[in-house]
């Protein structure tokens, strides 16, 4: 089956609730806020000797910093021999309001997926987000506490609905299991389908080639996909992936037709502290309609609705909300 790759593919999904200390000050795209200084803080709090050539990974143990943010890629990986680092196994999307600043009686959400091991690490996260909070953020260095963390269903499954509280930042504690899906659940009511809308609310950047796509044929949205499902799969699930059925499926997105699409540009940039410059993360946003037969890829644009696609998802772009025909 071209599809068995999602089944060991296991998930995590929650939503952290902040309340700012005082007025909280963040700019348009608020996911600049939250990633300046995140990797930083993690680190601080998830690496043992806080060293830039950190001992563990020379000596070849674990380390939850580098596993989340420097994945590494064995010599004897089947795939991205050529990189230095897998893909991220964490995806966190800040609030996609315009609002330009929030006050102590208002509450922000934050959404968060892990996938596969880190799953295990959703107290680095918590830690990472306190720290932050005390630290500040934004252009002004707004404070924030953690007021609860929820842990959600999948979207659209028998159990979704509201979240079960996991943390509870009063007491500092947790207070839950996290409720993990993966496998059987993505394929849950799924039906032949002739029609898909993908509505991008965050950039999406996706490498057509050797460019990024200005607009977005099924195929190419769905190859850039399949490689990040089947990356994530791999490195952090511990599943082979097969690349005759990912090619397969590639071959039966040829036929698929975008019709009605409302994609256009959007630019964006944020200030790396780490390279100390300007980074323009542009990408698309807007709608586009696909038809044809589409049930074989619901399954994969349902879970893609969480991890995200193309490139710098992890703090939230490649962002879609998907409508079934």
């Amino acid at each position: 089956m071209a599809d068995h790759f999602l089944n060991a593919l296991t998930l995590a999904r929650f939503a952290v609730f902040l309340r700012p200390e005082s007025t909280l000050y963040l700019p348009g795209y608020k996911g600049a806020a939250f990633r300046g200084g995140f990797g930083y803080v993690f680190k601080s709090i998830a690496c043992p000797t806080h060293d830039s050539d950190c001992i563990h990974r020379r000596l070849g143990d674990p380390c939850v910093y580098s596993e989340v943010f420097e994945t590494p890629v064995p010599p004897e990986s089947k795939v991205m021999r050529k990189y230095p680092y897998a893909p991220h196994p964490f995806v966190l999307t800040p609030p996609l309001d315009r609002r330009a600043h929030f006050t102590p009686e208002q509450e922000l959400k934050l959404d968060l997926v892990l996938v596969g091991r880190a799953i295990n690490w959703l107290a680095y996260f918590i830690c990472t987000l306190e720290e932050l909070g005390r630290r500040g953020v934004g252009p002004r260095r707004s404070s924030f506490r953690v007021v609860r963390v929820e842990s959600l269903s999948f979207p659209g499954s028998a159990e979704n609905g509201t979240g079960t509280t996991v943390y509870d930042g009063g007491v500092r504690k947790v207070v839950g299991i996290p409720h993990v899906f993966g496998g059987p659940v993505f394929f849950d009511g799924v039906r032949e389908a002739a029609t898909a809308t993908l509505i991008f609310e965050t950039p999406a950047r996706i490498v057509a080639g050797e460019h990024l796509a200005t607009q977005l044929p099924f195929s190419t949205l769905i190859r850039s996909l399949l490689r990040r499902l089947a990356l994530l799969t791999y490195f952090h699930c511990g599943e082979s992936v097969s690349p005759e059925n990912l090619r397969e499926l590639i071959r039966g997105a040829q036929g698929i037709q975008a019709r009605n699409s409302t994609l256009r540009w959007r630019d964006w940039q944020r200030y790396s502290t780490r390279q100390k410059a300007h980074m323009k993360l542009g990408g698309l946003v807007g709608s586009v309609t696909y038809e044809g037969n589409l049930g074989t890829f619901v399954p994969y644009l349902r879970v893609g609705e969480l991890t995200h696609v193309g490139k710098a998802t992890s703090f939230g772009l490649g962002k879609y909300s998907l409508w079934e025909g």
